[in-house]
């Protein structure tokens, strides 16, 4: 079910806080959800490389923070 305009960004907040949660206690997934763990992060690096870094060394550093995910 999609999320109500009213609520959409509370709840895609607890949702990416329990993905994360899911990431960091390695949790283990099936085939199809760990193949997906990886899709929301690149959007949200997609879209912040896209709007808010300019700078090259800016990118890169925001880049190295990011956790690394095993394949």
């Amino acid at each position: 079910m999609p999320n109500m305009h009213y609520c959409r960004f509370q709840n895609t907040l607890a949702d990416l806080r329990e993905c994360i949660g899911s990431i960091n206690e390695d949790e283990p997934l099936g085939l199809e959800e760990h193949d997906a763990r990886r899709k929301p992060i690149t959007e949200m690096a997609d879209f912040i490389f896209g709007n808010f870094i300019d700078d090259e060394d800016e990118a890169r550093e925001f880049a190295d923070g990011l956790p690394k995910l095993s394949d």
